[in-house]
């Protein structure tokens, strides 16, 4: 009688678990589209396509995902000032170098997308959280720190696996915002914790900040350059005055 009910139970528990899991393991398959753009991305980054070919690539494909998941995005408000990435941080504590650090024309060669991993120049602000012992844990909380999203947006590029030193972004995660024409790319999370295709509102948690990507320990930061497409340039641009 005992394991007819043991059985029973376990049949519910079972019959429950669909449930549990679907939050965790998202849901619904992701679009083509999204999967060309993470392959893309990749194929941008360790050199295999020409400049001219993949700019006319990235302009076609952001096309199509601004008429995708524009309309989706309406509601979702860009506040004049955005979102802090880090949570409970602010410009003056968390940002490297005091907004020095966004240099995209140094070291020579100056930042180029189209150059991949070869690129050149620091295109972005290092955030860095307090961690003197480099376990990507807050030192006054013993806790992980989660990333953020500064805007809202659609995840379009995830990269979860990686060598140490290879991709040098390690583990990262590409945003892109459709009315700004923008592109949102932190690199060397812990952990990510979105999806391609996953809407995120401003706020919206990315992952854990982190330093994966590198061959030596680092101090645990979030590396996130913002690009302006402007009809492929893919100019970096300088948010700092966008922080609080």
């Amino acid at each position: 009688m005992k394991t007819r009910r043991w059985h029973i139970a376990l049949g519910l528990c079972l019959l429950a678990a669909p449930c549990a899991v679907s939050s965790v393991s998202s849901a619904a398959p992701v679009p083509r589209l999204l999967q060309d753009f993470d392959r893309f991305e990749r194929d941008v980054m360790f050199g295999r396509l020409g400049r001219r070919a993949a700019r006319q690539r990235l302009l076609e494909m952001l096309k199509k995902i601004r008429v995708t998941y524009g309309p989706r995005l309406e509601g979702r408000r860009v506040p004049s000032i955005w979102h802090f990435p880090i949570e409970g941080g602010a410009r003056r504590f968390n940002v490297g170098g005091r907004g020095k650090g966004f240099r995209p024309k140094r070291p020579s060669p100056p930042y180029d997308f189209y150059d991949g991993n070869r690129h050149g120049g620091h295109p972005a602000h290092d955030l860095f959280i307090h961690d003197r012992n480099r376990d990507c844990r807050d030192d006054r909380t013993s806790k992980p720190v989660r990333a953020l999203a500064m805007v809202p947006g659609v995840v379009i590029a995830v990269n979860l696996r990686f060598s140490p030193g290879k991709p040098r972004g390690g583990r990262y995660v590409w945003i892109y915002n459709p009315h700004l024409d923008k592109l949102f790319y932190y690199a060397h999370l812990d952990r990510v914790d979105v999806h391609l295709g996953q809407l995120l509102t401003a706020g919206a948690v990315i992952g854990t900040v982190g330093a994966s990507g590198f061959k030596k320990p680092r101090p645990c930061h979030i590396h996130l350059m913002v690009l302006d497409v402007a009809d492929g340039a893919m100019r970096p641009f300088n948010y700092y005055d966008k922080l609080r």
